[in-house]
């Protein structure tokens, strides 16, 4: 294997969302973030994930473990990244509900 030629691939996606939504998703990766320790675990499976905010807060998850805090916090990133495929509003309204029950089990821990 070859790892001299890194392939990384950035992702950036856009949907409408509402003001409130969009604060406490920023709320959570704020919070994770600041509570968020150093870790020595290393693998290969290419899966990484970098988690920014508007204040430069930056913080990095690997492969976490099914279930944990930092599995809750990559599905968040995965249901936004489906809420921007939707268009209509109707499509819209839903993903964001399904945002909620999601931010509402991520505040609660």
């Amino acid at each position: 294997m070859d790892f001299t030629a890194s392939r990384i691939v950035g992702k950036v996606r856009r949907a409408l969302l509402s003001a409130d939504v969009a604060n406490r998703v920023e709320r959570v990766f704020v919070n994770a973030i600041a509570r968020s320790r150093e870790s020595d675990a290393a693998g290969l499976d290419g899966v990484s994930y970098v988690i920014t905010t508007p204040d430069n807060l930056c913080g990095y998850a690997w492969s976490p473990r099914k279930g944990s805090r930092n599995a809750q916090l990559i599905q968040l990133m995965q249901r936004l990244e489906k809420h921007t495929s939707f268009t209509t509003p109707v499509d819209l309204q839903r993903s964001e509900q399904s945002l909620i029950r999601l931010l509402n089990a991520l505040e609660r821990d």
